[in-house]
């Protein structure tokens, strides 16, 4: 897992996951689901860059494309990404992504602006 702010990228680190033999691997995903408390913490992981959270969601868009594109298609998606010209308004991108247009004024002036003639209806 990946977070980032205006400044830096961070990682999910856990720092006790437990080692299981194959037989309570298999026990685990056939006969009961465990619960095991992790300790985890988020680390620096290196400066903010737009082109690694494009790169990010780009992939995911390739491996599993329905889970993002409910209101826009892949281009278009990375279109409203790309578009951003700070980290403000990629959080503006990110949030149309999830819908905030259809509330939001701002957010759908951000959508016309990055895709003309963009229409729900299309």
């Amino acid at each position: 897992m990946s977070a980032f702010d205006e400044t830096s990228q961070y990682r999910l680190s856990v720092s006790d996951a437990p080692n299981y033999s194959p037989i309570s691997r298999f026990l685990a995903r056939t006969i009961y689901i465990p619960r095991v408390d992790l300790k985890c913490e988020w680390t620096f992981w290196g400066h903010y860059e737009k082109a690694t959270i494009v790169e990010l969601i780009g992939a995911g868009l390739k491996d599993d494309d329905d889970i993002i594109q409910q209101w826009f298609d892949a281009d278009n998606v990375l279109r409203l990404l790309k578009g951003a010209t700070s980290f403000d308004e990629l959080v503006v991108a990110v949030q149309c992504v999830g819908g905030q247009h259809e509330d939001d004024e701002d957010s759908l002036q951000y959508v016309l602006r990055m895709i003309p003639g963009w229409s729900e209806d299309v």
